[in-house]
């Protein structure tokens, strides 16, 4: 089977499992909603992963690795923020997969930039429920929060 089969493989189990979550959903069987969810994110994400050319070594897609490579490869390489982290979790309102983007930035605004048109389409167009958060680090907050209080006391002692 060619790469190209693989992903429309995969694309169409990602559609399947998508349908099978909305079905839970509906029939308020909410544990097994989030369970297709995830599996749908999960199949995208394969999708996506052989469409960039990444491959395992023994052909199955370990969890641990597809978020992994999918984080390391298709989210970080730009390395436009090279110590940007990515935390993915199965949230419940509304009921999808969120992954945080925690970047060493000053403005949040140029995360957003780098990957708001993706999962907009995805959500919209293919029906997927991936959300995307980006987050400053703990450090870079803590320098924003220093330096708007050094403007505070000199505006008050000037």
């Amino acid at each position: 089977m060619s790469d190209d089969q693989h992903a429309d493989l995969y694309w169409r189990k990602a559609i399947e499992s998508l349908a099978g979550a909305e079905s839970e959903l509906a029939n308020e069987r909410f544990n097994n909603a989030v369970n297709r969810a995830y599996y749908a994110a999960f199949q995208a994400a394969v999708t996506k992963l052989l469409a960039g050319g990444v491959r395992t070594r023994n052909g199955r897609w370990a969890h641990t690795y597809v978020q992994s490579e999918f984080i390391g490869k298709l989210i970080n390489r730009r390395h436009r923020f090279p110590t940007t982290a990515c935390e993915m979790y199965q949230g419940e309102d509304p009921v999808g997969i969120y992954l945080i983007a925690i970047g060493d930035t000053d403005d949040l605004e140029e995360v957003i930039d780098l990957f708001i048109d993706r999962p907009v389409d995805l959500q919209v167009d293919e029906g997927l429920p991936l959300f995307v958060i980006p987050e400053r680090t703990p450090e870079r907050n803590a320098v924003i929060v220093a330096e708007q209080e050094a403007a505070r006391r000199a505006r008050f002692y000037f």
